[in-house]
């Protein structure tokens, strides 16, 4: 796997919004090997602050199964598969036949298998007044290529928690014709592996409470085993 950065000037704004990091060579073998796992906990978990292009097969070997199938590829892990997670301002898939030579409004796309949490932002719908739509879902990963129904398998989770402030292009879909979209709730995740370093939370819920007077405190209190009198 290899990572790509360009700018075309060396100023923080052109850093910020005239750049983006690519993930490439990211696809696996038929044995899960591919992606790499740091010290103790398994996979790997990659940010930027920048927009991420992922290009073509990632943590996945291509192979790919539909929902009628017993491995699934919506929801089952290859053997051997590591959690991934990507982090971006924005994530745009770039199938497997990505050509950048290609300058046609929508390159012809390739099915393409991704497995890992996709964490990102999006641009909310009418946020500059101006009538424009997020695109929701359908843009949540974005794409720029002709996809013609083929099928983009990602088998992860999708998380939206900012706006995006990098790569704040509204939502168009003159530029990228929609794939079949084959997304799912990895069963890893659901059996409790996460990627590295993944953001817990723990709420509370009130259940099976009472209100008590003074008198029913007191008497509950001096009922513990370990209570003493003041």
């Amino acid at each position: 796997m290899e990572t790509k950065t360009s700018s075309s000037d060396p100023t923080d704004k052109a850093r910020l919004h005239y750049s983006g990091v690519r993930l490439w060579g990211g696809e696996t073998d038929k044995t899960g090997q591919g992606i790499p796992s740091l010290g103790a906990d398994p996979g790997m978990s990659f940010a930027t602050n920048n927009a991420l292009y992922v290009l073509g097969h990632f943590n996945a070997d291509g192979t790919m199964h539909k929902s009628n199938t017993a491995n699934n590829s919506t929801v089952v892990p290859e053997y051997g598969e590591v959690p991934v997670a990507l982090y971006g301002d924005s994530v745009t898939i770039l199938s497997e036949d990505w050509d950048d030579s290609d300058t046609s409004k929508k390159p012809k796309a390739a099915s393409t298998e991704i497995a890992a949490a996709i964490v990102s932002g999006i641009i909310p719908s009418n946020a500059a007044n101006n009538g424009a739509s997020s695109g929701g879902v359908h843009n949540f990963p974005r794409m720029l290529e002709g996809w013609g129904g083929r099928d983009l398998y990602i088998r992860g989770a999708l998380v939206c928690l900012y706006e995006s402030e990098v790569d704040d292009s509204l939502w168009r879909i003159d530029y990228y014709a929609p794939p079949s979209r084959n997304w799912g709730f990895s069963e890893q995740f659901m059996n409790g592996t996460f990627p590295p370093g993944t953001p817990l939370i723990r709420t509370y819920r009130r259940i099976n409470y009472k209100n008590l007077t003074q008198s029913q405190y007191e008497a509950a209190i001096a009922s513990l085993p370990w209570s003493v009198s003041p």
